[in-house]
């Protein structure tokens, strides 16, 4: 690429460009990305919480409501029906929203790591091999068999 004035004119328009770029963004950026970090926060500690939770007093099992829900599932779902309800504009509220998606991540973790568990159990129990057929008694001694063959019904012929 040879120095002209017209990539000369290029470059020096590229690069306007680019500091254009970089100056919109740097006023927007920092606000974003401190959305973006309190949101993952909220979501890991969500998800720290309802470990805890559940080692603490649901031992082996879960943290049941009811019968069979697991009770971060229902906390997932009701803050995510929250930030539905508390929404601004278009956007659900984001501070509700992360909290029950770090609940809902811990629901799914642990769900599959039990299935991965049993996955591993059930490949690691030993594989029983059928029983073997019974075989015909064997015939006495001196005894003699006569095997005759029958023609097929078609005459003899192979179709």
């Amino acid at each position: 690429m040879s120095f002209n004035p017209e990539t000369t004119a290029l470059v020096r328009r590229l690069g306007e460009q680019a500091r254009a770029t970089i100056a919109a963004r740097a006023h927007e950026t920092p606000t974003e990305n401190m959305a973006a970090s309190v949101a993952a926060s909220e979501t890991m500690g969500a998800a720290f919480a309802c470990g805890v939770a559940n080692g603490r007093h649901g031992g082996e099992r879960e943290v049941t409501v009811g019968a069979a829900l697991p009770a971060d599932l229902v906390v997932g779902v009701a803050l995510h029906g929250i930030a539905l309800l508390l929404r601004s504009g278009s956007d659900p509220e984001p501070h509700a929203a992360a909290l029950g998606t770090g609940a809902l991540a811990a629901c799914a973790y642990r769900t599959g790591e039990r299935l991965g568990a049993s996955m591993r159990r059930a490949a690691v129990q030993p594989q029983v091999a059928p029983p073997a057929p019974a075989l015909a008694p064997a015939s006495p001694v001196g005894e003699t068999f006569t095997v005759i063959a029958i023609p097929p019904s078609n005459g003899g012929t192979k179709r």
